[in-house]
């Protein structure tokens, strides 16, 4: 562990730290009699608090440059867009008298992701070679920090969980097969607990795998539309693959549950009133409630309901543990859970051209990390963006709650910007 503080770019430091902040936070709370759920708002609020307090010097030493800014974004659009769309869906939260207190943390989140950003690309960051050394120490934080959320039996950490695929991918690369084994260990044991999601992004991680092995023979345009032939050809055969996956997994086990749903949805269909779709139908009738909206007036299409924007919850929610989580009432469901409707409810047909910018990054990062031969800090920075966008699309606001994605965002940055080979 003191090795690790030795690291040279804080930024690296900051992910150490912030997993072990995250276990004993976890561990703390879960003294508590609140649901899961109702966790959500104070986890969120000590990781703010926990990075402000890590990153308390650059705060207290920020000086806003308009140069700075102009030689930061003009070269990412995203990011840029992002905090502009921003700034507007506030003004529109406050215009619709929208909740104060989901528009106060709808724009906390974007504003101080932003200043995290702009922090990371500010400052030069030295080219890190991240050797073999740094990924050993990395690994066995990552492999303790997991054995103790299996010991004391807490509920996973998703950004725990998406390092791990990450650096499992690395070490495969760098074939310290030991230490990909001693990850895949405790990932195996919590993802049986976990959700979809999780075994989506270990797929695609096998799935890259494969491909960059296929990068010695084949030019890149070839391996992208193998993969996108590949792509339809599981979709295909999407049936024998979930009821394979259930010969191994537990049908009754959190994950085996959810690959279930998936499995009748696909051979039989999905029956809105049968409580046991509800985690997936609440998605849809989401969706559907989001389009009616969004087309309802020309206002609402072009700017959406603003920071701070609800829906009734209590229309089409069957699920009593989402409606008892929601703060301000089951009449005020601020949460939309698919990324592209939560983008398109907040920012109207601005969040549809932030959501296709997202994807063009991800799509990038993707390429780039099929590419890269030696830059194990450029492929850990944009496998990490890959992985967490996949994660965060059924449930968006993991995209924008984490300091970790806006951090890591930027470093990918800094490194094209100072190498002149920003994708």
């Amino acid at each position: 562990m003191l090795s690790l503080t030795k690291i040279n770019v804080k930024e690296y430091r900051f992910i150490v730290f912030f997993l072990f902040f995250e276990l004993i936070f976890t561990y703390a709370l879960s003294f508590s009699n609140m649901h899961a759920f109702s966790l959500v708002p104070f986890k969120r609020i000590g990781t703010i608090l926990f990075c402000f307090v890590f990153f308390i010097n650059d705060f207290l030493n920020l000086k806003i440059k308009i140069s700075r800014i102009s030689r930061i974004f003009k070269v990412d659009f995203l990011m840029l867009f992002w905090f502009v769309i921003s700034c507007t869906a506030l003004i529109i939260g406050l215009f619709n008298k929208n909740p104060l207190l989901y528009i106060i943390t709808d724009s906390v989140y974007v504003f101080f992701g932003s200043i995290l950003f702009y922090i990371v690309r500010s400052r030069p960051i030295d080219t890190v070679n991240l050797n073999n050394s740094f990924f050993n120490k990395i690994s066995n934080v990552l492999i303790i920090i997991s054995v103790l959320y299996l010991f004391f039996g807490l509920e996973l950490s998703s950004v725990l969980m998406v390092v791990m695929v990450v650096l499992l991918y690395i070490n495969l690369l760098k074939k310290n097969y030991l230490y990909a084994i001693l990850i895949s260990i405790p990932y195996f044991l919590i993802v049986v607990s976990s959700n979809r999601t999780q075994v989506i992004v270990l797929f695609i991680m096998i799935l890259i795998l494969i491909l960059r092995s296929s990068r010695k023979y084949f030019s890149i345009k070839s391996v992208v539309l193998f993969a996108f032939a590949l792509s339809i050809f599981l979709f295909l055969i999407k049936v024998q693959i979930l009821e394979g996956l259930l010969t191994f997994i537990n049908p009754s086990s959190n994950i085996g549950y959810r690959i279930n749903q998936v499995l009748i949805i696909f051979k039989y269909g999905i029956d809105y009133s049968n409580p046991f779709f509800t985690s997936i139908t609440q998605r849809l009738l989401e969706a559907q409630a989001v389009l009616t909206f969004w087309t309802q007036d020309i206002f609402s299409f072009f700017f959406g309901a603003g920071s701070g924007g609800v829906i009734n919850g209590a229309v089409f929610y069957k699920d009593a543990s989402v409606l008892g989580s929601a703060l301000l009432g089951s009449e005020k469901v601020h949460n939309i859970h698919l990324l592209p409707f939560a983008l398109i409810f907040r920012y109207g047909i601005f969040g549809l051209i932030l959501l296709v910018n997202i994807l063009i990054m991800t799509y990038k990062s993707f390429v780039l990390v099929l590419n890269e031969k030696e830059d194990f800090q450029k492929i850990f920075c944009n496998l990490f963006f890959v992985f967490w966008v996949i994660y965060s699309m059924p449930a968006a606001s993991f995209l924008w709650t984490m300091p970790l994605f806006w951090i890591l965002y930027g470093c990918l940055n800094n490194i094209e910007i100072q190498r002149r080979n920003y994708v």
